[in-house]
């Protein structure tokens, strides 16, 4: 099989049978699917939710700038954690061993279509019926 590049990123190289960060690299071999996720946005959203409410509560003992303060704060934290991405390379062959890479969610997002059309084009291949000559 060629190996070909489907995908380039400034953090990611995505080709036909294998996907390399900087930090490693996995073969596409035995992946079965992919699966990408915020996993820190739930949290950020609680607590930036938890901070207004202190906010809210506390608001006559604060000063102005303090309260501008503990707003940015949960804001920020909110727009950091809707960046970051966690991409998961689901295998039945790594046995609970499922190569993750964290990263940019836009170049996670185009990894993760990369990905998949390498496996829709293995799947696809396999899957061609044998040809008869005549």
């Amino acid at each position: 099989m060629s190996d070909n590049i489907i995908c380039r990123t400034r953090r990611f190289l995505a080709t036909t049978t294998h996907v390399t960060s900087r930090s490693s690299t996995f073969t596409l071999a035995n992946v079965e699917h992919v699966k990408l996720r915020r996993p820190w946005l739930p949290f950020a959203v609680i607590g930036a939710g938890g901070l207004a409410a202190t906010a809210a509560v506390f608001t006559r003992e604060l000063y102005d700038h303090e309260l501008i303060g503990i707003w940015s704060f949960g804001a920020a934290a909110i727009v950091a954690s809707f960046r970051i991405g966690r991409l998961q390379l689901i295998s039945l062959a790594l046995h609970d061993q499922d190569a993750v890479v964290w990263g940019p969610i836009g170049e996670l997002r185009a990894v993760k279509s990369a990905i998949e059309t390498a496996l829709i084009a293995r799947s696809s291949a396999s899957s061609d019926p044998p040809r008869l000559e005549a």
